[in-house]
């Protein structure tokens, strides 16, 4: 594994056990897909599907963040220029409802589930400050419970919201032409899909379109370790979405970074032993290894390789196991981990991420701080800046012409610098690695090193050669 100063199972009883396992597997692919992360899982309290209530409007104790402003984005909500009129569906004189759709329920708690609690902080912030040019924020909770996306996205509608806003949901595909068709604009925290990251009528604070693939982790690695890129080993759950994926990763590292794959196979969804892989990774000599995969298993295949003496030179893991319980077990230390948002470990440097922190605290204290509720947070003042500077002339389709020229994202400093307006992929990357019992920040080496403590080059994103999956008619942009 890269050191820390280099630069920079057994399947359970029963049916429930199983299918949970199954969920679990499902969920890391397609977060990985959707480069997202958790410190902790569990649903967010509170929220009945498709209920909404009007949010407080009391600003957090000790008058923090009562200027509106989030680190260096101006205010974004207010009541300084009143709107009026019933505008467009869920528009009236006082209230503005939007809606937000996550997994907050299903066969097994999941990491995406924070996002929820994350909206309602968002909601909570921005009313404080008078709401969008005076109208009140009314939130809208909708349960995709995993695999319900699809009912979910037809209850949004049939409510007749304005918009959703900080959505995110690991089957996302499900509703995404539903969603079209009657008309919903979309600021999500994030997607997982293929098809969803190419809807017409979506936006996100950190896009991820399946046309692109963001190579800067490869290329950096490639760098650094030349010689173990020629011995690189991909692993992925004999899942479609885990196929896709990995081959999407695969292509690209091959293409832009050099990459040689001498390992790429995939796993049974329930891996009971994984002795034999870790011999045949042994036997191929790999150096350079990643896995499509849940944290646990994740760490059982890692306990595997500490327990047979191997330690690949470079164990480079996606988001999603940006998770405080990886750092101490046995095969973590010097793994490299990657995150799109400010690291939890410097928000004492990110006046951006403590508003977040602080406003997550009051409104949901129950919700684990995550970087996809981060992301939310910052889909919510995204939307805020489109919403607010349409004024009184606020429609769906005014929404979506706005969105579309805000060409420069970064939430204030909440996260990686994105051109949400085209829908291109991220251009940045940070690493953290494990260092004993803490993850601590790899590359760039300090936060303000690259942009915005981030590395950031328009090479770090190369357009795929080829599709992946059949899109439906107007999706692609």
């Amino acid at each position: 594994m890269a050191g820390a100063n280099d630069p920079g199972g057994k399947v359970g009883h029963g049916g429930a056990q199983r299918q949970r396992r199954v969920a679990l597997v499902l969920i890391a692919g397609l977060c990985l897909v959707a480069s997202c992360g958790s410190r902790q899982s569990g649903p967010p309290p509170g929220g009945e599907a498709g209920s909404g209530g009007a949010t407080s409007s009391t600003a957090v104790s000790g008058g923090h963040a009562s200027s509106g402003a989030v680190g260096t984005l101006a205010p974004v909500c207010g009541s300084g220029h009143p709107a009026h009129g019933a505008t467009d569906k869920g528009v009236t004189d006082t209230t503005l409802t939007i809606g937000v759709i996550s997994d907050k329920s299903g066969v097994v708690a999941v990491p995406t589930a924070g996002i929820d609690g994350s909206v309602e902080a968002f909601v909570q912030f921005c009313n404080s400050l008078g709401g969008i040019n005076g109208r009140r924020l009314v939130l809208k909770h909708y349960d995709s419970k995993i695999l319900n996306e699809g009912d979910a996205m037809r209850q949004a509608c049939d409510d007749h919201i304005f918009a959703l806003v900080g959505s995110g949901s690991v089957q996302d595909d499900q509703g995404a032409v539903t969603m079209v068709q009657c008309g919903l604009v979309e600021v999500a925290a994030y997607t997982a899909t293929y098809v969803k990251g190419l809807s017409p009528r979506l936006f996100s604070p950190v896009p991820n379109p399946g046309t692109e693939y963001a190579v800067g982790p490869g290329k950096f690695i490639a760098a650094h370790f030349p010689d173990a890129v020629k011995k690189a080993a991909i692993l992925w759950p004999n899942l479609p979405v885990g196929r896709t994926q990995a081959a999407r990763q695969r292509d690209a590292f091959e293409q832009a970074a050099g990459f040689d794959f001498v390992y790429a196979n995939p796993t049974d969804v329930l891996v009971q032993n994984w002795g034999p892989i870790v011999a045949g990774l042994q036997d191929a000599h790999v150096a350079w290894i990643t896995d499509v995969t849940t944290l646990t298993e994740m760490e059982h295949l890692l306990q595997a390789a500490s327990d047979a003496g191997w330690k690949p030179t470079v164990v480079d893991l996606g988001q999603q196991f940006y998770d405080e319980s990886l750092p101490g077990k046995p095969g973590t230390n010097g793994a490299l981990v990657l995150t799109n948002t400010v690291p939890f470990e410097e928000a004492d440097r990110s006046p951006a991420l403590q508003v977040y922190l602080r406003w997550l605290k009051a409104a949901s204290p129950h919700t684990p701080p995550t970087t996809l509720g981060v992301q939310a947070f910052s889909a919510g003042l995204l939307f805020a800046q489109a919403a607010t500077a349409l004024g009184s002339d606020l429609t769906r389709d005014g929404l979506l012409s706005r969105l579309k020229t805000i060409k420069h994202w970064d939430g204030g400093g909440l996260q990686a610098p994105a051109d949400p307006g085209d829908n291109r992929g991220l251009r940045c990357f940070l690493y953290m690695q494990v260092n004993g019992a803490t993850f601590v920040r790899y590359w760039p080496k300090l936060p303000t090193d690259g942009t915005s403590g981030f590395d950031c080059s328009d090479a770090n994103s190369v357009q795929m050669q080829k599709s992946y999956e059949s899109l439906p008619p107007g999706f692609g942009r």
